[in-house]
């Protein structure tokens, strides 16, 4: 039984050419692979070593790196969220966002605790890095926690921005938004504020049990092609619930194109958040 095992097994092999195990040249190319791999590691690590003098010391508790800013001290992580590829090298948007520490060592989670954003943008050519732009440091979210950062396609010539959502809710009330960041020289400014919730109905109840006039708001934000502009212009597509006591629903949607304004360096937001603000 044991060599008519051993025959089938060689006859398959034959059938499927290579099939029971890895030729030569397979076994060089997965070695090619994973010395490439090897060669260019994580670039979040490169930029880590790179930023090793702008770190206290490392908590091993927590998992993060402590950042001395102002009068507080915070617990930070720093990460490569995109990379642009350019001549001889790349160009890394990076994140360093993280939560504030007690005295004790434990994490700041309290209501009013904000966390800390910095943004920067890091030039890798010929394997030399260097921050060619960084913002100021951003206080965002809530419980000591800040919110996600994500980039978006923000012009026509491949450039990128950086996205910074935010938000709370008290007592029945929720608002929340996104900023929105680009490079201008060296550095990282904000070019937009917009509100895209807002509503009430944690308060007011639903609308069969409502004790207040209730409103619901809610903006989705799309980067739109603007012919002959370097940065894309802003659709605001916004649909509006409101329900004052004892009258009918009323349902608005509302679509605002925003264009970008080269001189000032920013989008002129006042009228689409004009409705949201009031709600904070």
């Amino acid at each position: 039984m044991k060599k008519t095992f051993q025959t089938a097994l060689f006859i398959i092999c034959l059938v499927t050419l290579f099939g029971c195990g890895k030729s030569k040249e397979d076994t060089s190319k997965i070695e090619n692979i994973k010395n490439q791999v090897l060669n260019k590691p994580d670039p979040t690590f490169r930029v880590l070593e790179f930023f090793k003098t702008r770190y206290k010391k490392y908590n091993d508790q927590h998992q993060c790196y402590v950042r001395v800013f102002g009068a507080g001290t915070y617990c930070v992580n720093l990460k490569v969220i995109a990379t642009n590829d350019i001549n001889n090298g790349e160009l890394m948007y990076v994140v360093e966002s993280g939560s504030p520490l007690e005295k004790d060592g434990s994490l700041a989670n309290a209501h009013i605790n904000t966390g800390l954003v910095t943004l920067f943008l890091i030039e890798d050519i010929n394997n030399q890095l260097r921050v060619i732009a960084e913002s100021e440091e951003i206080n965002n979210g809530f419980y000591g926690t800040p919110n996600t950062v994500k980039t978006y396609r923000a012009g026509s010539d491949g450039q990128l921005g950086w996205i910074l959502e935010d938000g709370y809710g008290n007592m029945g009330y929720f608002a929340g938004g996104m900023g929105l960041y680009l490079q201008k020289n060296n550095k990282i400014i904000e070019v937009a504020d917009l509100s895209t919730f807002a509503g009430n109905g944690g308060a007011c109840g639903d609308e069969k049990d409502q004790i207040c006039d209730l409103s619901d708001i809610n903006s989705v934000v799309e980067a739109v092609y603007a012919k002959n502009k370097k940065y894309f212009d802003l659709k605001v597509s916004t649909k509006i619930f409101t329900k004052e006591m004892g009258k009918a629903a009323v349902n608005k949607d509302i679509v605002k194109v925003i264009p970008f304004d080269e001189q000032k360096f920013t989008y002129d937001l006042e009228e689409v958040n004009k409705p949201y603000r009031s709600q904070q």
